[in-house]
């Protein structure tokens, strides 16, 4: 029981993959689409150099530059119009960080230490699994 209670109340660190996979703010808009899908969201952290700066709010950010006469291929996600980025600090709690992606409607949220550097990503699946009492081990993936 003291496992199940520590790992609640540990740091949502803990439970981000230890590969963040934010999409680059110079990546192509049709790239970032194609990640979107697949991923099947909308909402995504934005980087430039690991470093927090936006996030995306359209699924097919490629579609829309193309229906505004932007080639998808050659406009970067950065050039699309990135929404405020929201975040939580990686010594907050998943308590917390489940909070903040409730609110904000999130799938998925980077965790960001003091100076917006993305050290993970969590998604909300994985906090309502821990607060089920099912802990979830983060998927190593590959930095996409």
């Amino acid at each position: 029981m003291k496992e199940k209670e520590s790992r609640k109340e540990g740091r949502v660190r803990d439970l981000a993959s230890a590969h963040p996979s934010a999409i680059d703010v110079a990546s192509s808009a049709k790239a970032a689409g194609e990640k979107l899908r697949r991923l099947k969201t909308e909402k995504f952290p934005v980087a430039k150099d690991n470093k927090l700066v936006g996030r995306t709010n359209d699924p097919n950010p490629d579609r829309s530059a193309a229906r505004f006469g932007h080639d998808p291929d050659s406009t970067t996600i950065g050039e699309t119009g990135l929404s405020e980025a929201i975040y939580c600090y990686e010594d907050q709690s998943p308590d917390e960080a489940k909070k903040i992606m409730m609110d904000h409607g999130l799938a998925h949220m980077s965790v960001v230490d003091r100076d917006l550097r993305i050290v993970g990503i969590v998604s909300l699946k994985s906090l309502k699994a821990l607060e089920a009492g099912k802990p979830s081990k983060p998927k190593k993936r590959k930095a996409a």
